[in-house]
């Protein structure tokens, strides 16, 4: 008999109904308050009943809306899609603004439908990039990252408005948009620290896209007009790109250095028409206003304050100048932190230190150089390539290998000039050996030209007379070695151990070579200037082109060449007092224009002995410019670098009168017998077009000039000025 098998169980059958009924009433239960919410004029409890739509729903509320769009046109089924840019175009100020939330169920729908957001969805695409996302919660921080990755790697159109509205937030980002309704406040700081990675993040997914980036940044930097805090904002975060583009770092570094030089030489040239004193005016003062984080405004107390012509004009300089200091001090910490040494001597930099020291002498070249009257910009190369004698080499070279490349400007050149001088006579840490070897490429270089000048004389109307236009690289290069004569003559005397005083026995020295009293070489030029030897023949050598035909003295620098006069009588190295006095009666031509070159074709500046023509203004105008472009660094924060950088200047007169006046009966002996010397020797002692003119006269002219004590020229220097 076969048994039936157990039925199922009633009550398990009626529990399981109830169940499914309890569970639909409480659904509906559940879903009973919200309806009630449709017939509230509340708009944020409208917005809340946004917020709990499915993702799924939304999803396909986007895709309607995009696929609507892109069938349509500009019909009139755009309306779910102009509503969904809409959302991301709400300002935080407005009633109705979207929640966090909601924007980013939105933006995880956009990505999923990224692929059909091309040029036809701009306006969708750019609401969406233009959103205030610094603000809000990591997650809606995360999924804006991820939208833009997958846009611009479908879409690469929109790279360069994306990496703008990047760039553009570097100026700075108002501290109102870490202050958005319904999220934590988020920090300026941490705001910056999401562009960062958001950067760094497309650039990994985009390598190629840095090449846009490159031109952007020079094209989106800040004006010379606009704010300090902008300036010092846009460079701190473009410094930093530095960090994860290591590939944009020299077009970081031109950018910010190239509107540096810019404000730099519009600075210089201001502060030139300033009649006042410049450090009465206050303008070189530190700035006393700290960056306040909180303030997005630049407006100071004195915005509403009625200021006099002058006083504007003083306060626009001010903030300049406070500009150039702060990147200025920006870029020295940048440069400290790259170049460092594997040794305590300095003489094995790291292969960071080669890098930025590349980096910064091609900066040198490519933006500095080519900007005349620059003032500051170039004392980060003064700086660095003195931290190690293998950058002085380099950076000599460079200079010197830039003042024989026929290829750059005549001021490209004479420029190179200027600064190889400067550095060499104004660098502390320049040894004597850097100032020799410096010294010595001058004077070959002026040997060379002087030598390619004679041989062209035939092609040059009139012959060889001074002409700035046409010789003015050699002048140049004469004036360099005036200027570095007077600053660092110490270094080219030979045996200067052999005359100064051995140290006290049992002591320790000080002073200089031991000596505890004696501090310089010049102290003891009293009893020892006829004594002092000079490195590689420099003494005639020099001697040949000062009294030479092309007459450098009359052109150079009138200031540069009595200081010279000064330094060369006290050491005994030149006497060139009566050649001024001759100087005096030589008229110089305005002529010719840029471009006569080295190879002698006439380019003008005639010589007009005893003619009053272009006296006085036009008379200097013929003169080379007293540019030496590592002169004292004036700016209040940043100067803190450069301390022990400088060669001070020693005023010559201080120790030369006392020298002068201290060998007085000897010099009235020496002038006496130079007279007659002079005599005998006639006009050929000086070449520079004189001829006829009286000797003697000259001498007692220099003789009124400078006073009682005149010092003369030791025997060398007399034989080998005769002989020229």
């Amino acid at each position: 008999m076969t048994t039936a098998g157990p039925s199922p169980s009633p009550s398990l059958k009626r529990s399981l109904e109830d169940a499914s009924i309890d569970d639909t009433q409480e659904q509906e239960a559940s879903k009973r308050p919200r309806v009630t919410f449709d017939e509230s004029i509340n708009v944020r409890l409208l917005d809340n009943q946004d917020d709990s739509k499915p993702l799924e729903y939304i999803r396909e509320e986007v895709k309607r809306a995009i696929d609507a769009h892109l069938t349509h046109g500009n019909g009139n089924d755009q309306t779910n899609y102009l509503q969904i840019a809409e959302l991301f175009n709400a300002r935080a100020t407005q009633r109705d603004v979207p929640s966090t939330n909601k924007l980013s169920k939105y933006l995880q729908a956009l990505i999923l439908h990224v692929g059909s957001l091309g040029r036809e969805c701009s306006r969708l695409v750019h609401a969406v990039t233009d959103v205030q996302w610094l603000g809000r919660d990591e997650t809606f921080v995360g999924l804006f990252r991820q939208f833009l990755a997958l846009l611009l790697s479908a879409h690469g159109g929109y790279t360069g408005s994306v990496f703008k509205m990047i760039i553009g937030n570097f100026k700075g980002i108002p501290s109102t948009a870490g202050q958005l309704p319904d999220n934590p406040p988020v920090s300026r700081s941490h705001m910056n620290a999401r562009l960062h990675a958001t950067l760094r993040y497309l650039l990994s997914v985009l390598p190629s896209a840095s090449g846009m980036l490159s031109g952007m940044l020079a094209r989106m930097y800040p004006a010379s007009e606009e704010s300090k805090k902008t300036h010092i904002n846009f460079a701190q975060q473009v410094l930093k790109m530095t960090e994860y583009a290591p590939e944009l770092k020299s077009e970081i570094l031109t950018a910010i250095v190239d509107r540096l030089v810019k404000m730099d030489v519009e600075v210089q040239v201001e502060m030139d028409r300033v009649d006042d004193d410049i450090e009465e005016t206050g303008i070189l003062d530190e700035d006393p206003d700290e960056e306040d984080d909180s303030n997005d405004s630049d407006d100071d107390d004195m915005s509403t304050i009625s200021l006099t012509e002058d006083e504007e004009r003083y306060k626009t300089l001010r903030s300049s100048v406070a500009k150039i200091d702060s990147i200025m001090d920006m870029l020295f910490t940048y440069y400290d932190t790259q170049i460092k040494f594997d040794d305590a001597d300095s003489f094995s930099p790291s292969p960071d230190a080669w890098d930025a020291m590349e980096n910064l002498l091609s900066l040198f070249d490519s933006a500095i150089l080519p900007k005349h009257r620059s003032r500051h910009t170039q004392f980060l190369v003064f700086h660095f390539a003195q931290r190690s004698p293998h950058f002085m080499d380099w950076f000599e070279g460079a200079c010197a290998s830039l003042t024989r490349d026929r290829s750059r400007t005549a001021l490209a050149r004479t420029s190179a000039v200027d600064y190889l001088a400067s550095f060499v006579a104004r660098g502390r840490r320049v040894d004597a050996q850097h100032v020799v070897s410096v010294f010595d490429l001058l004077l070959s270089q002026c040997d060379e030209m002087r030598d390619l000048h004679f041989r062209n004389a035939a092609r040059v109307v009139g012959g060889i007379r001074p002409d700035k236009t046409r010789y003015g690289l050699y002048y140049a290069c004469v004036q360099a070695l005036l200027y570095i004569f007077c600053f660092r003559w110490r270094a080219l005397v030979t045996n200067a151990e052999d005359l100064m005083p051995a140290a006290p026995e049992g002591g320790d020295g000080g002073g200089v070579d031991g000596d505890p009293h004696v501090q310089d070489l010049s102290e003891i030029l009293e009893t020892h200037a006829d004594d002092l030897r000079w490195a590689h023949r420099c003494q005639p050598r020099m001697a040949e082109h000062v009294y030479g035909p092309l007459n450098p003295l009359k052109v150079c620098n009138s200031g540069i060449v009595k200081q010279f006069a000064h330094v060369g009588r006290a050491t005994r190295f030149l006497y060139v007092y009566p050649l001024l006095e001759n100087n005096k009666k030589i008229r110089l031509h305005q002529g010719g224009g840029l471009g006569a070159g080295l190879a002698g074709a006439d380019g003008g500046g005639r010589l007009g002995a005893g003619t009053a023509v272009n006296s006085g203004v036009g008379e200097a105008k013929s003169q080379l410019e007293a540019y030496f472009p590592f002169d004292p660094y004036l700016l209040p924060k940043s100067r803190r670098w450069l301390e022990g950088d400088y060669v001070e200047w020693v005023d010559v007169e201080l120790w030369e009168d006392k020298v002068a006046g201290a060998r007085d009966e000897e010099d009235d002996e020496e002038d006496e017998q130079e007279e007659g010397d002079r005599e005998e020797a006639g006009d050929q002692m000086i070449l520079a077009t004189t001829a006829g003119e009286d000797v003697d006269s000259s001498v007692q002219g220099e003789q009124e000039m400078v006073g009682e004590g005149t010092g003369g020229m030791d025997a060398r220097t007399e034989t080998d000025r005769e002989s020229t």
